[in-house]
């Protein structure tokens, strides 16, 4: 009786998860795509004009400007992810969602079920699971997370693994758009090997 109930309460638990929702059902990595981030920028500039009318002008046209940049920038990374469209690749936690909706990747899923959660054993064994269904070829670390439990599972899964960054603000990535091509880069590299 304890054990059936124990596969009951694991049951609910790994239910309760799921790869595309963080706690509290919202997954908060939106600014990693280039049309987000020209909302978010439209957004800073329109209240910066209401809070400083002086220089309404000069917020609402580097508003413009970027978002012109994210258009130009746009259409130059999705020239450079046809090739690895179809293959599929999972993440340590599910920051990258948006992104692969915007580029037309193939994610298949996260190591962790939910923000900086270990997996359970039962989680585990789906996420193999997925991993042969889908053939998927890599899986992607963060440099800001610990990656403890991810080696033992890349080995046996036989993943190629790389890192991608979804914060930046350090050398090579000290702008957005450094981050997002970045990102590009390292997609297309680990995936088309």
């Amino acid at each position: 009786d304890d054990k059936h109930h124990d596969d009951d309460k694991h049951h609910d638990d790994d239910k309760h998860h799921d790869d595309d929702k963080h706690h509290d059902g919202v997954n908060p990595h939106y600014w990693l795509t280039p049309g987000n981030a020209s909302i978010i920028a439209t957004n800073i500039a329109t209240v910066l004009a209401e809070l400083d009318p002086t220089n309404a002008e000069s917020y609402e046209a580097r508003a413009a400007n970027f978002q012109a940049g994210m258009i130009s920038l746009e259409s130059e990374l999705l020239g450079q992810v046809g090739p690895i469209k179809t293959i599929a690749f999972i993440t340590l936690h599910d920051s990258f969602s948006y992104l692969a909706q915007a580029f037309g990747l193939n994610l298949v899923g996260s190591f962790e079920p939910s923000g900086a959660e270990e997996p359970s054993p039962r989680y585990l064994k789906k996420l193999h699971e997925t991993v042969e269904s889908h053939n998927v070829k890599a899986i992607f670390s963060e440099p800001q997370l610990s990656v403890g439990g991810l080696t033992a599972f890349i080995n046996d899964s036989n993943l190629k693994s790389d890192v991608l960054d979804p914060i930046g603000g350090i050398e090579e990535r000290q702008s957005y758009q450094a981050l997002l091509k970045y990102n590009i880069r390292k997609l297309t590299s680990t995936l088309a090997k």
